[in-house]
């Protein structure tokens, strides 16, 4: 089955789904899998694979990036959910690089049990916590743990998706939201400054932007590099500081942006990470 074209076909059909604003076909996701047996395995985590990377290399924008990143994770969690701990005897899970190239907080927490469960089951995860820790840190704040091996215990004390919410639900549920995000237009720029991904001066900074925005919802989201809005808490609002966190933070990491338009990344110790210099 050529999968890329299948699935990207599939995002712009609307299929009858309980959940509103839903465009995905999960019944045919689910009796395809439904129809699979163990030998099947090795060939469905490749063409998962395939069409992962096809998305990273050719996704044409960041709208059709994201909502193709979530497809992957959507249908490994019901890879799971339908077939249980066998789908990790195929020697080939690809399971950590998806987390990875996914660019949506939300949808990481959401997906982290998942990687859990699959370490529990195999007794590995590739480069476990440092590569899995990255792609949370990376993808909420921008910022790298690389080489930060002293703080990775505490950090995974920290991540508690919420347990009640069946996996493939909460990644749903974050879809939907991320669809309707995709929507909305830029009302207020709030400020920009450059990228500064690592606390150390050692490391050279990357290319580009960090944008604080308010959008047509009226909500304040962060942006980096011009790509998807990443929904933000305002935390504090006074006279001389605005102080906000990503939503669903599960650091207890935050921004303070200072009225002179300085703007610093602080630890849940209330410890400067990163200051950030004005566009």
């Amino acid at each position: 089955m050529k999968y890329w074209r299948y699935i990207f076909g599939l995002l712009v059909v609307f299929s009858c789904n309980d959940k509103k604003g839903l465009d995905l076909p999960l019944e045919d996701y689910k009796n395809e899998i439904k129809a699979l047996n163990s030998k099947d395995y090795y060939n469905y985590w490749e063409a998962l694979n395939n069409f992962d990377q096809k998305v990273v290399v050719e996704a044409k924008n960041y709208k059709a990036y994201d909502s193709l990143s979530l497809v992957t994770l959507i249908k490994s969690a019901l890879f799971y959910e339908l077939k249980g701990d066998s789908i990790f005897k195929a020697p080939n899970s690809y399971n950590e690089f998806f987390f990875i190239h996914n660019l949506i907080p939300k949808s990481n927490l959401d997906f982290w049990p998942l990687l859990i469960k699959q370490k529990e089951v195999t007794g590995k995860l590739l480069m476990f916590p440092s590569y899995q820790l990255e792609g949370l840190t990376g993808s909420f704040y921008d910022y790298s743990v690389f080489g930060q091996d002293s703080i990775y215990d505490s950090l995974l004390s920290k991540i508690k998706p919420k347990s009640e919410t069946k996996l493939s639900e909460a990644l749903i549920d974050t879809y939907i939201e991320t669809k309707r995000i995709q929507k909305l237009s830029i009302k207020e720029n709030i400020g920009a400054w450059h990228r500064k991904r690592f606390k150390s001066e050692a490391y050279e900074a990357p290319k580009g932007h960090f944008e604080l925005l308010k959008l047509s919802d009226d909500g304040y989201y962060i942006r980096f590099n011009k790509a998807g809005f990443r929904p933000v808490d305002i935390i504090d609002k006074n006279n001389k500081s605005l102080t906000f966190k990503p939503k669903h933070d599960p650091f207890g990491w935050y921004f303070v942006l200072n009225n002179d338009g300085n703007l610093s990344l602080y630890n849940e110790k209330n410890a400067l990470l990163i200051a950030y210099t004005k566009v």
